[in-house]
């Protein structure tokens, strides 16, 4: 990635790669909270409303059970993020 931003003419290229845990749908949500924010808040949810109601409560199903197996009492539905943070100048 530095190599193309160098070539594209930005200097003082910075990047860091990170990673760790989430809480989805904010801290302490339970795994019914997470699967509704998902699908009231973000694009996948959206997408979902092309579909019937079954489609749609099955979709609801499959998160929540997803999301059990990563809730923590206190803290929430904790799930592992790994992102790159860039910086450069132009």
């Amino acid at each position: 990635m530095e190599e193309t931003l160098v070539a594209a003419g930005f200097s003082n290229v910075n990047i860091v790669a990170t990673k760790g845990e989430l809480p989805v749908g904010g801290p302490g949500a339970t795994p019914q909270q997470a699967q509704a924010f998902v699908r009231h808040a973000l694009a996948f949810g959206q997408a979902l409303l092309d579909y019937p109601p079954q489609v749609q409560e099955a979709a609801a199903a499959e998160l929540t059970s997803l999301y059990t197996k990563y809730y923590r009492p206190g803290e929430g539905v904790m799930m592992g993020y790994a992102i790159w943070l860039v910086s450069a100048n132009a």
